[in-house]
C-alpha cells in the first residue's frame, strides 16, 4: 500500500483531502488493481537473488500527506480591503427619472481598492516602464509643467482616458472599479450622502470649487476629512473618477437610457463642482466619453483575488 503513495504523490495529495472512508474504499481499490512486478522462479541450478538488503520494508515507508503550499495573492501596495456584502445602491432624492434612481439593493464580494487617486509620480513609472501613454496634455488648472514635475509627483494624475487608466490598472494587477464598487467605499454600508456622513459640506471637507481659493488639484494628503467609512481617501473632492461601467440607467427607472459602448460612469466631485449642488453627493453618476483625458478626471484601482 505504501509502494503506492511513493509512485503516485498526486494521489496521496487527492486522498489527503478526502474523508477516512472515502480514503478507505480508494485504498482498497488501490491494493485491489495494483500490478506487482513478476517473480521469477530461480531455477535448481541458480540460487534466488537476495534482494532484503535493497529493497526496504514497506512497514518502515511513511506517505507524506501534507498539503501543497499554495502563495497567497497579494493586493498591490496602497489598498486598503472593502468587505463584500450586501449594500443600497442609487437614491431617490432626486426624482424617479434621475440616473441614480431607483435605490435599489446590490451584493459584491470582498475586494480591494487604492486608498488615494493614482499620483502624477505613480502612473510616470508606468509610462517609463512602456506599460502606458503619457497624458494628453501635462499642465493642470493653474499649472502649465504638472506631469512630469516633481513638484507636483504626489497629486492627481489627470487628462487620462479611459483606455490609459485600464491599462495603469492592468499593470498593476487589477482593474478600474465597477461603479457599485466605487459607491460602496464611497458610501459606506449605511449609504451614506457623503464619504464623512450625512452633514453638509464645509469648506475643509474635500477640493469643491471655492470662490475664494485658487482651485486646482491638490497633493492626496490635503483634505483628510475627506474620507470614507473604509478609510478611503478624496472620493467626494479634487477629482473625479473613471469607472469601468457604461452608463445604463438602473432598472426601474422612468426615463430608461442605455449609453452601452458610448459612455463610461465616471463618479464622485471634482475641484470644479459647486459644493451647494447635487454633483457632490456620492450617490451622483453621469456618462463621459471615453476616448478622451479631462482636467477634471482621474482614477484609481480595484484588485480581487
Amino acid at each position: 500500500m505504501y509502494g503506492i503513495f511513493l509512485t503516485l504523490p498526486d494521489a496521496v495529495l487527492v486522498i489527503g483531502a478526502l474523508s477516512s472512508e472515502a480514503t478507505e474504499s480508494i485504498l482498497e481499490v488501490a491494493q485491489a488493481t495494483s500490478t506487482e512486478a513478476p517473480i521469477t522462479t530461480p531455477s535448481p541450478r541458480e540460487p534466488a537473488p537476495d534482494i532484503s538488503s535493497t529493497v526496504p520494508p514497506t512497514s518502515q515507508i511513511e506517505p507524506d500527506l501534507s498539503p501543497t503550499p499554495v502563495p497567497s495573492p497579494v493586493p498591490p501596495p496602497g489598498m486598503v480591503r472593502v468587505e463584500g456584502g450586501g449594500f443600497l445602491v442609487g437614491s431617490d432624492l432626486l426624482g424617479a427619472s434621475r440616473p441614480p434612481s431607483p435605490q435599489h439593493y446590490e451584493q459584491i464580494t470582498t475586494f480591494w481598492i487604492n486608498e488615494n487617486e493614482i499620483t502624477n509620480g505613480e502612473y510616470e513609472k508606468c509610462v517609463l516602464a512602456n506599460a502606458c501613454s503619457p497624458p494628453s496634455k501635462t499642465s493642470s488648472a493653474r499649472q502649465s509643467e504638472y506631469f512630469g514635475n516633481d513638484t507636483f509627483s504626489n497629486h492627481p494624475v489627470v487628462w487620462i482616458s479611459f483606455k490609459q487608466a485600464s491599462d495603469y490598472c492592468k499593470w498593476i494587477g487589477g482593474n478600474l472599479p465597477a461603479e457599485e464598487q466605487w459607491e460602496r467605499v464611497a458610501r459606506g454600508r449605511e449609504a451614506n450622502t457623503y464619504p464623512w456622513g450625512n452633514s453638509e459640506p464645509k469648506i475643509d471637507s474635500a477640493n469643491f470649487a471655492i470662490p475664494s481659493l485658487l482651485n486646482d488639484v491638490k497633493a492626496i494628503d490635503s483634505f483628510p476629512k475627506d474620507r470614507s467609512p473604509d478609510e478611503v481617501i478624496n472620493m467626494a473632492g479634487n477629482v473625479s473618477e473613471w469607472t469601468r461601467s457604461w452608463f445604463v440607467s438602473y432598472e426601474g427607472n422612468l426615463e430608461p437610457f442605455d449609453y452601452t459602448n458610448a459612455l463610461r460612469v465616471v463618479r464622485g466631485a471634482n475641484f470644479q463642482t459647486d459644493p451647494e449642488t447635487n454633483y457632490i453627493k456620492s450617490f451622483f453618476r453621469r456618462g463621459y466619453d471615453p476616448e478622451y483625458g479631462y482636467l477634471t478626471i482621474g482614477f484609481r484601482c480595484v484588485w480581487t483575488p
